[in-house]
């Protein structure tokens, strides 16, 4: 195989996964990290970029000079590329909002958005297989599973280039260098004699795009991109780090912080951070040692150092936001970050817990309401046990919800029971403040005292000096009439489950609230959907069973086999991805590794399926074992992942999930080479139906990357989803078994 075949694909996977990976950084920002958009969003990608592989042939193939058609793509992904990036943050500024987006234009934008860029980038493999087998006559069917074999190790390629060196670069910069390596690949493909128009003008676009590095052309483009997210405000600083994208606004004399697009607070929260703090020390008899997760930048650590505190241990994993807070929050906040009774621990607070031998009187936990994946890990009985384990013998661990009794949402309440109930499997004695907020005060011991007159008291004599929170106030929100109406309200939810590690369901019901707020009918859609998904799955099943078992077609089969691999990839990838969130805690600056892992795996799997289909003397019995192995695979994950969360060292469960993530693109990878032999042996013209099956293997990867994060691993939780893939398998090997027409 020629040196120009072999870099063509590996240009394909390596753009493939670095524009992936920078579009779908800057809609983690946009989305604020929310993974129902994130899942739509990489699902519409897989499905515009099926389309155009399969679209290419129909409406490209017809032109003759291929080498121009894909000089005329090259361009139009190097333009798009850029212009993605300037829609995203637009859209984000200007329909999407600044703390909870608007759903129809967010519906638009996940759909729209990816449209161009992935119709491209699925162009190229079809017009590349036409390129190749036109340049030699005849291309066989090895020779296409090998390209798709280094597809995807361009995926590798790119994905550790991306998470070394291109993660540490602001947007514009990192696509700016892909450009360049693109057309000065574009110039090596192009042949030898002819072009020369071709040869000039590409060299001349290359020299173009790297002279971009040395001048204030892509600093400018940052800047101003930028400031399209923050409409009405006047964003200040932009940075990424290895764990997310901070930005800093100013509206008028307040600095406002957002990590990941996701409003982390502001240090003239006077209101919210003494309640915060002063309630559950009120409540201590003698609180000395405290340890707080998150809220130092909006005045929780200020407030706190106004009780009699000997030690607060300040964990906040991402040291350059600490270093931000500095510069730009006002010297009562600096004063308390310096404090000599504070500690600043740059660790991620399950990590931390695992690991210390010390414990604390207090333990607050002042984080966003449990919106993604990421952060609903900090809400469940998991971390709830880890937190009791780490208490005093009368210490109280605290945290807050959003909430509002005069106007219930029933979503809203059935996410604060679900953390009432989590709370009340963990600890014998709970505490519930209700007003626009929801305070939970959780006691190891049963000794928490709620008499007004004692906290008065207490509040006295520790003579705390405060702008909102008052004596009178503090006995009120003790003893209000809220207070056992909402008690009955959370504990009479019967929609409300135990919000665990391994099914995120608080995560799911914070997703439905947040749909609440745009529309009812869609909500209440969406939840019969979810609800009702086995059966809607089991009807979909036996309508395809009996489809397929009338049909007797061998090809339509091998392109459900192909969307069932496809499938369960996706899904393998999405739970991988969440996996590493609840374990490892970031994901910000390993995302494009993870990724490059699992396709380091496809590329291995698809590579000894090229193998073993060239000799095997059965292919669909080959194929079955495949499926076998899938299903087998998905079933050993499930002990393997419970076991994993035990193992108390951070970076061996790091590697172990490479290493999973690598093996499950393996099994999966094996399919696409044998399916396509198989689908492709059947046809006259091979080259022109090379992009069925990889469009069916896109679809399928699109239906998992919608079902897994939205409905299986929130709804029912990640074991589920792993037992539904075994079962897909399983079903799909009966399927592969069923006699064919004669």
């Amino acid at each position: 195989m020629t040196s120009k075949f072999i870099f063509f694909f590996l240009l394909l996977g390596l753009s493939s996964i670095i524009s992936q990976a920078v579009v779908l950084r800057e809609l983690m920002v946009s989305f604020y990290g929310n993974e129902f958009f994130v899942g739509l969003v990489l699902a519409c990608w897989l499905i515009w970029t099926a389309t155009g592989s399969l679209l290419a042939k129909k409406f490209f193939l017809k032109i003759k000079n291929y080498f121009s058609l894909f000089f005329v793509l090259q361009i139009l992904f190097s333009f798009f590329l850029f212009l993605e990036i300037f829609l995203i943050r637009y859209f984000k500024g200007e329909f999407l909002g600044l703390e909870i987006p608007h759903l129809f234009h967010s519906f638009l934008a996940a759909l729209f958005v990816p449209l161009p860029l992935a119709f491209v980038l699925g162009s190229w493999w079809t017009i590349g297989v036409k390129i190749f087998s036109d340049k030699q006559k005849a291309l066989n069917i090895s020779s296409i599973n090998l390209g798709y074999w280094l597809e995807c190790l361009g995926f590798v390629l790119g994905g550790l280039l991306f998470s070394f060196l291109l993660v540490k670069f602001d947007s514009f910069w990192a696509i700016n260098f892909l450009i360049v390596w693109q057309w000065a690949t574009f110039i090596y493909l192009l042949p030898q004699k002819g072009w020369r128009f071709l040869k000039i003008f590409s060299l001349l676009l290359c020299l173009v795009s790297f002279s971009f590095f040395f001048t204030p052309f892509l600093k400018k483009l940052e800047a101003v991109s930028n400031n399209l997210e923050f409409k009405n405000q006047t964003l200040i600083h932009s940075q990424n780090t290895p764990y997310s994208k901070i930005q800093i606004t100013q509206l008028d004399s307040q600095y406002n912080f957002y990590q990941n697009g996701i409003y982390l607070g502001s240090e003239k929260d006077f209101a919210f951070a003494e309640k915060f703090a002063h309630f559950p020390l009120i409540a201590h008899p003698q609180p000395e040692k405290i340890l707080l997760i998150g809220g130092g930048l909006n005045g929780v650590l200020r407030e706190i150092l106004k009780q009699p505190v000997k030690e607060v241990t300040y964990l906040e994993i991402d040291p350059d936001l600490i270093t931000l807070i500095q510069k730009f929050s006002s010297s009562a906040v600096k004063d308390s970050l310096f404090n000599e009774k504070v500690k600043i621990v740059n660790l991620d607070g399950v990590y931390f817990l695992k690991n210390t031998p010390e414990k604390f009187d207090l333990i607050l936990i002042a984080l966003p309401s449990p919106s993604t994946a990421l952060i609903n890990r900090f809400y469940t009985q998991e971390f709830f046990q880890l937190v009791k384990e780490k208490l005093n013998s009368e210490g109280i661990f605290s945290l807050y919800l959003p909430y509002s009794p005069s106007a219930a949402n029933k979503d809203l309440e059935s996410l604060c029971a679900s953390i009432f109930k989590t709370l009340k499997a963990v600890f014998p004695q709970i505490i519930i403040l209700p007003e626009d907020e929801i305070f939970f005060l959780a006691a190891k011991s049963t000794n928490l005292i709620t008499d007004p007159a004692l906290l008065v008291r207490r509040f006295n004599e520790r003579k705390i000096s405060t702008n909102f929170l008052t004596p009178n106030y503090l006995a009120y929100r003790f003893t209000n009439e809220r207070i056992p109406k909402t008690w009955e309200t959370l504990s009479q939810d019967k929609t409300a489950k135990i919000n665990q590690l391994f099914s995120p369901v608080a995560y799911f019901y914070q997703t439905l609230f947040w749909l609440d707020l745009f529309s009812l009918k869609f909500t209440n859609f969406f939840k019969k959907i979810a609800f009702s998904f086995w059966w809607l799955c089991l009807l979909v099943l036996l309508s395809l069973t009996i489809y397929l078992i009338k049909k007797r077609k061998k090809q339509s089969r091998i392109v459900i086999a192909a969307a069932t691999a496809g499938f369960s990839l996706m899904s393998f990838e999405t739970i991988m991805i969440f996996t590493y969130q609840i374990m490892v805690g970031y994901l910000y600056f390993k995302l494009a590794l993870l990724m490059a892992f699992f396709m380091l795996g496809i590329a291995i799997g698809a590579y000894w399926g090229t193998k073993k289909a060239a000799v095997a003397p059965t292919k669909i019995s080959l194929l079955s074992t495949s499926h076998k192995l899938i299903g087998s695979f998905s079933l050993l994950l499930i002990p393997t992942l419970i076991f994993l969360f035990s193992i108390p060292f951070l970076k061996l469960t790091e590697l172990f999930l490479f290493l999973i993530s690598m093996l499950s693109g393996l099994v999966g990878g094996l399919v696409f080479p044998l399916a396509n032999q198989i689908y492709l042996s059947e046809n006259q013209e091979a080259t022109n139906k090379t992009g069925v099956i990889y469009g069916a293997d896109l679809i399928g990867a699109a239906l998992g990357a919608i079902i897994s994060p939205l409905i299986l691993i929130p709804v029912y939780g990640v074991l589920t989803n792993l037992f539904l893939i075994a079962f897909l398998n399983i079903w799909l090997i009966f399927i592969l078994r069923q006699k064919l027409e004669p």
